[in-house]
């Protein structure tokens, strides 16, 4: 039986630029759809903290395959924490800005712009939407209903209380409860 175990690091630059932009490192991935999708995510991630004017914290970070989010795991001040041994067979990818565009297009909604559309769409507070979008199943269950019910506010509350309360005690998702949004609304 074998196994794969992949670790992939992800660095941005500018288009024209020949300096390296700050490297992340996702951590124990253990298929091939999961580095596609980990990378995906970290370059789009990357990208809107750049695009907003941020900088990248050297990092090394864990994929969450069930919820398709990434985790900090530790902070690396320096690069030499991290004890690289390049490796002359691994060139670095390179992707052109038509490339770029394009896994851009597939990348889905991330959680601070979902948590910016809610609040905005909804008039939800803030603290309520950071519950609301604690798993991505979660947020989708939480939009689903909303258009079921027709009132964000109520969906909100339902979620958080009565389902919130039994997916805990149960220690399931809220999807897996057996309520559909349809039933509910």
């Amino acid at each position: 039986e074998g196994s794969l175990r992949v670790d992939a690091n992800v660095s941005l630059r500018a288009d024209g630029s020949d300096e390296y932009g700050v490297k992340t490192e996702v951590k124990n991935l253990n298929s091939f759809s999961a580095v596609e999708r980990s990378v995906v995510a970290e370059a789009g991630r990357q990208t809107g903290i750049l695009d907003a004017g941020g900088k990248i914290v050297q990092e090394t970070l864990l994929w969450d395959e069930r919820d398709g989010t990434l985790r900090s795991m530790r902070s690396k001040e320096e690069s030499h924490d991290y004890r690289y041994f390049p490796d002359p067979d691994l060139p670095p990818l390179r992707f052109d800005a038509e490339r770029v565009r394009l896994l851009e297009a597939e990348l889905p909604e991330l959680p601070a712009q979902r948590i910016i559309r809610l609040m905005e769409e909804h008039d939800l507070d803030g603290r309520d939407v950071e519950v609301l979008i604690a798993t991505r199943s979660l947020a989708d269950y939480f939009e689903a209903l909303v258009t079921a019910v027709g009132d964000a506010k109520a969906a909100a509350n339902w979620v958080k209380g009565p389902l919130l309360k039994e997916a805990n005690r149960l220690q399931v998702p809220v999807d897996d409860l057996g309520i559909t949004p349809g039933d509910l609304g």
